[in-house]
């Protein structure tokens, strides 16, 4: 930021980068001074880490995750040196700790804040959001969405978000370099994909079938499976593809019968919601797996 153009002038400052494997946690974080405005509280979305993944899809059966926790306290420590007012925001789960921090803290700096910009960031399960002060800042949320959004439409509720075009395409779009501006604005269009929509639908409504336990275990199988690449982040799995997928390929083969009965389940769970024969695609992505094994 300090080398570009847009941000090289301005003062940034309580720079943080925390990854805690034990933790599951990650978590970063800067504050930048604007020159003509409020200063801005940028928190970081995830990064490339399985960690940093991991612990974003716990957010779907536990509240407050690690960075979660960690935005409420940095907000509450910036806060004297912010002025009368600022602004707070971050891109996919930046954007859902921006909020996340807004309605917990005290609410001395609740009111002190301008606008909290959620891009492409997830939401909160209703109960997350009963017990914290959400309606007390609803209106100074600006989420905006990419027209294929998956992250930022997952436990969307109240489809009150702005919807900008990308030059990318299905997931890619949810890099926000691919957001397309014109005039120093986003251009905006109509409304997320109707054929997204019904992805994140689907999705939602498939983790809302589960409880928070079988949520828990499905995700705690699903990563043991991805950290059997021997990987440390998704950057050095792309990178070796084949390896990466026959370990992990070997590793679903070791799973006991009931951690992958887990696995499968929610898999075939959620094909099933989509419309889709799902015993028919596991079936043939285990034939495709046991194939490569031969070939090994």
């Amino acid at each position: 930021m300090a080398e570009s153009r847009r941000f090289g002038g301005l003062r940034l400052c309580a720079y943080v980068n925390l990854v805690e494997k034990d933790w599951e946690a990650q978590f970063s974080a800067i504050t930048i001074f604007l020159e003509s405005e409020s200063p801005f509280v940028a928190f970081r979305g995830t990064d490339e880490t399985l960690i940093a993944w991991k612990e974003y899809f716990n957010m779907t059966f536990q509240s407050p995750i690690p960075a979660q926790l960690c935005a409420l306290k940095y907000l509450g420590e910036i806060a004297d040196r912010l002025g009368d007012s600022f602004f707070l925001g971050g891109h996919s789960k930046g954007g859902n700790l921006a909020v996340y921090a807004a309605m917990n803290c005290d609410a001395p700096i609740r009111g002190r804040i301008r606008t909290i910009y959620n891009m492409d960031g997830p939401g909160f399960w209703p109960e997350v959001r009963e017990k914290s002060a959400y309606d007390e800042i609803a209106e100074r949320i600006v989420k905006i969405l990419p027209r294929s959004s998956f992250i930022g439409m997952m436990f969307e509720q109240e489809n009150s978000y702005k919807v900008t075009e990308s030059n990318n395409i299905g997931l890619l779009q949810h890099d926000p370099f691919s957001w397309v501006v014109r005039d120093g604005k986003f251009v905006e269009a109509a409304d997320v994909s109707r054929g997204r929509k019904f992805i994140d639908e689907t999705v939602n409504q498939w983790i809302l079938t589960f409880n928070r336990d079988q949520i828990r275990e499905f995700i705690r199988v699903a990563f043991s499976v991805l950290e059997a690449s021997r990987k440390e982040d998704l950057i050095q799995i792309s990178e070796d593809k084949k390896k990466s997928f026959l370990e992990m390929a070997l590793a679903i083969k070791r799973l006991d019968a009931e951690e992958k009965r887990r696995l499968l389940e929610g898999i075939k769970r959620l094909f099933e919601m989509a419309g889709l024969n799902a015993l028919d695609k596991i079936d043939r992505l285990i034939q495709s797996l046991e194939s490569e094994l031969k070939k090994e």
